[in-house]
């Protein structure tokens, strides 16, 4: 049974991957700050929640101690978890440490604990969940366009090295992506990206053959002023 394991899988965009892959027969760990939001998954297949704070080193490390003690080691990983915390560029305190903590540093960090199992595994995949500000700017969310700029690189560094190795790494690039961080804002959801298009992108890589992988997928909404 292939397996995957997924951050911030509790809504959004993470919640239909997870939602996807256990439909397509994975084993999926999914991990979620809140644990009670994972429920529902256990509807559509293998699941095992995790209640993680991904932010944070020591609950990183012990994601990783239990999937070791479990041997579980992904066939896929779906760096998800991120926050988008808004701050200018002249703002006291600067947001930055923050907004690279949860959106680069976790993803760095995880990666590399999982990174010499998935090597020895073979035929591994990891997705990281990027963002238009991670090739465009937004001025009111200065320090998460850095961040998010930052994980574009690192995507492709990681694209480098996995190819040295079998690991397929894609980075993910959308756009406004309706989640329940919409609720209230009065946007009609069918003016944004939809979190099962993300998941559906992500199964149609896996299904690609050995020898193709997308190193960048962007996506846009068809409405320009989103």
């Amino acid at each position: 049974m292939k397996t995957a394991l997924i951050t911030g899988a509790g809504r959004g965009i993470g919640y239909s991957i997870a939602q996807f892959l256990l439909l397509d027969g994975y084993r999926v760990v999914a991990v979620s700050r809140t644990e009670s939001d994972l429920e529902k998954l256990a509807e559509y297949g293998n699941i095992i929640p995790f209640g993680c704070d991904i932010s944070d080193v020591s609950e990183r490390k012990r994601l990783v101690e239990f999937c070791t003690q479990n041997q579980f080691i992904p066939d896929v990983l779906v760096n998800n978890a991120g926050a988008y915390l808004q701050d200018n560029i002249f703002s006291e305190p600067s947001l930055l440490p923050d907004n690279l903590e949860i959106n680069l540093i976790q993803v760095r960090d995880l990666t590399a604990m999982f990174w010499d199992g998935m090597k020895t595994k073979g035929n591994a995949y990891v997705f990281n969940i990027v963002s238009v500000l991670g090739k465009s700017v937004r001025s009111e969310a200065a320090s998460y366009s850095m961040a998010k700029h930052a994980l574009g690189a690192y995507n492709q560094l990681l694209f480098s090295e996995g190819r040295k190795h079998g690991i397929k790494v894609t980075g993910i690039f959308p756009s406004s992506v309706y989640t329940s961080s919409w609720d209230g804002s009065g946007v009609n959801p069918a003016q944004l990206i939809a979190p099962s298009d993300i998941a559906k992108i992500v199964v149609s890589c896996l299904s690609l053959s050995v020898a193709a992988v997308p190193d960048e997928i962007h996506i846009k909404c068809m409405d320009e002023n989103f």
